[in-house]
């Protein structure tokens, strides 16, 4: 019986064969299928040399051929040898992670992703600030509507809080991925991040996340920061509220220390900042935060951004 998974990869070759022959290489052959994994197809390179050249020339071309071989959200992530990963022990979930990213019928009620013209595209939000605008592929910005439920969720003590460290918020224990409660409505916005914490940096960055108060939008975000840390303990990030990037902005620009400040922002591995819309009509902010913003992007450190509004209702 056929693995539907391997030969979705083997396809996925052909594709590129065809349609990118200058960028073939006799070793692709050679690439060998692991599995997948949160929206992610995970495939093992057989040596450091050849996976940091198809990460580094070849990920929006794989990337590609995916999402045409199977009309599905879903995301290439090269390993080496010797690096585990969790689809090991999770291969034949093409189909399951497909019908997760976007539901039996499509994107879901109300869930579509939206198309960004150049001019948005940087997090999703038009400001002329310098920011270079992400390329087409993985790298490209992954804007989602979140309208889906939450689920129900307990108090928690200070005690059971994960630390990330100074200035982050705390995170509640419980809004790890498995106590969301995912809906037709709400998946494209679950794998989307469930995506970006197998593979931060690489799989959809910049990541925002909209809709409406109370719906999830924060359980998402701690869900990632749960996710990366306790896979990654030595990882650093930055999880804070718009308001509190403000605050500091402000007290650092009035103490003359805004050194410090760009250190600690732009020497993270994954920064999230939730409740975006309050960055509006802070010219200052503004500027301040899409330097931080293109610094971070440019070294393939993972962006997360939530908001109450779309995109282009944040001025």
């Amino acid at each position: 019986m056929r693995d539907p998974d391997r030969q979705t990869w083997k396809s996925v070759l052909t594709h590129i064969r065809g349609a990118y022959p200058t960028l073939c290489r006799n070793w692709f052959d050679e690439i060998e299928f692991v599995g997948v994994d949160g929206g992610s197809m995970v495939l093992r390179a057989h040596s450091p040399v050849h996976r940091d050249y198809l990460r580094r020339h070849c990920l929006d071309q794989f990337n590609d051929a995916l999402r045409t071989v199977t009309g599905r959200l879903l995301a290439i992530r090269f390993i080496g040898p010797g690096e585990s990963d969790r689809a090991e022990s999770r291969p034949g979930r093409v189909a399951d992670e497909a019908e997760g990213l976007l539901g039996s019928a499509g994107f879901g009620s109300g869930l579509d992703p939206l198309a960004l013209a150049p001019s948005d595209a940087a997090a999703g939000i038009a400001l002329d600030a310098g920011v270079e605008t992400p390329g087409n592929g993985l790298d490209e910005p992954m804007v989602v509507r979140h309208p889906g439920p939450r689920g129900p969720s307990r108090a928690f003590y200070a005690s059971e809080a994960e630390p990330l460290g100074p200035g982050s918020l705390v995170i509640n224990p419980d809004y790890d991925f498995e106590q969301f409660v995912v809906g037709p409505s709400n998946r494209l916005a679950h794998a989307a991040c469930q995506a970006v914490a197998s593979d931060p940096g690489y799989a959809y960055n910049p990541l925002f996340i909209h809709g409406k108060v109370g719906l999830g939008k924060t359980h998402l975000l701690q869900a990632i920061c749960l996710e990366i840390k306790r896979a990654r303990p030595d990882a650093t990030i930055h999880y804070l509220s718009c308001e509190a990037f403000i605050t500091d902005f402000v007290e650092r620009v009035r103490a003359g220390a805004m050194a410090e400040f760009r250190h600690r922002f732009r020497n993270v591995d994954v920064l999230v900042i939730d409740n975006l819309h309050f960055l509006a009509r802070r010219e200052g902010t503004q500027e301040e935060f899409f330097h931080t913003f293109n610094t971070l992007y440019q070294a393939h450190r993972q962006i997360v951004l939530s908001s109450d509004a779309e995109p282009d209702e944040i001025p």
